[in-house]
């Protein structure tokens, strides 16, 4: 009976304390999502759970994402970048820094499959980077606005250019060696090889950019323009989590004292 009464003040304690962590948790915000069509998860960091992503959920660093058939989502960044992600897509948000002072930027993402169309906002540090890495080593790097990442199931990764210019190697195969890929144009890179010359679009990146891109500059457009809109509403999702979060611990905390008062009542 002591031992019973042991556990369950220990619980209870443990909640208290949880609920004091809830008022006072800070973590960096880095974005969230702004919109989501069908199925779409993720896992956060150290977590083996799998949650609903919802609209204004916040985003963090080594967030895992994963999108399901017929299925979309969007990523709105703090300072105005945003990522597409297709169906069938499994992405990982590696690395994401932004010094205010200095406006340095570092974004490094790792998508495993599927589909990740970028679109970047003006870089004014000239060491800042955007890095998409894919399967074998191969790495993308944005020296311009709007690109296309794809990865296949054979791991064979397709880069469509669409703004500006990027940068693409296998580290694990030359690291030393990048090709340049300007505007209009693809390469391919498959597990173990360099990257091919960039070649014109081909007929499916040319079907993509008529299908899509022309309605994701507009949402670009809708979504810089109300930025600090999609902050606010990030903060009171992130409130109202917090404050059910708490509810539930009182919750539990009720129920463990008046386990505790009956126990009581029971010893004497």
């Amino acid at each position: 009976m002591k031992k019973i009464l042991l556990i369950l003040v220990v619980i209870s304690v443990f909640l208290s304390s949880a609920a004091n962590y809830v008022y006072g948790e800070e973590k960096t915000l880095e974005g969230s999502f702004t919109r989501i069509i069908g199925q779409v998860k993720i896992r956060r960091e150290n977590s083996l759970e799998w949650i609903n992503a919802e609209e204004n959920m916040p985003i963090y660093p080594l967030d895992q994402i994963k999108i399901g058939t017929k299925s979309e989502a969007e990523i709105t960044f703090d300072e105005g970048t945003i990522i597409r992600l297709e169906e069938e897509s499994f992405l990982i948000i590696n690395e994401v820094i932004l010094e205010e002072k200095t406006q340095f930027k570092k974004f490094v993402l790792k998508i495993n499959n599927g589909q990740v169309l970028s679109n970047l906002e003006k870089f004014i540090h000239p060491k800042s980077k955007f890095e998409i890495q894919g399967p074998g080593g191969v790495v993308v790097a944005a020296r311009g606005t709007e690109f296309l990442v794809e990865v296949s199931k054979d791991k064979k990764v397709e880069i469509a250019v669409f703004g500006g210019m990027v940068g693409v190697k296998n580290e694990k195969v030359s690291p030393e060696k990048e090709i340049l890929v300007p505007e209009e144009k693809e390469t391919i890179v498959e597990l173990s090889k360099e990257p091919l010359r960039p070649r014109n679009l081909t007929e499916k990146f040319l079907r993509y950019r008529a299908e899509k891109i022309h309605n994701f500059r507009q949402r670009i457009i809708q979504n810089r323009r109300r930025i600090n809109e999609l902050r606010k509403r990030k903060r009171e999702w992130l409130e109202r989590k917090k404050l059910r979060r708490l509810e539930r611990i009182e919750e539990k905390k009720r129920k463990i004292e008046l386990e505790l008062q009956e126990k009581k009542e029971k010893v004497k």
